[in-house]
């Protein structure tokens, strides 16, 4: 396990990266991160598409939401 301090997370891991994001949060780690750069995929899987729209009120609601960047494609 990596230690300390993380200063960027990108992640495109083609839809899985709301589930992610709930796992972070709920673990705490998030507050490790410095910045999240966060793929959508919305536009080319629509079964995620419901997930992109709820992430960035999650983010708000977990404090987080300044840490996430959600406008990568």
């Amino acid at each position: 396990m990596i230690e300390g301090p993380i200063t960027l997370i990108k992640m495109d891991i083609e839809g899985a990266e709301y589930r992610v994001l709930k796992d972070l949060n709920k673990s705490a780690n998030i507050d490790r991160v410095g910045k999240g750069i966060v793929g959508c995929h919305a536009d080319r899987m629509p079964h995620v598409s419901e997930k992109r729209e709820k992430a960035p009120a999650l983010a708000r609601a977990e404090g987080v939401f300044q840490k996430l960047d959600f406008r990568w494609p």
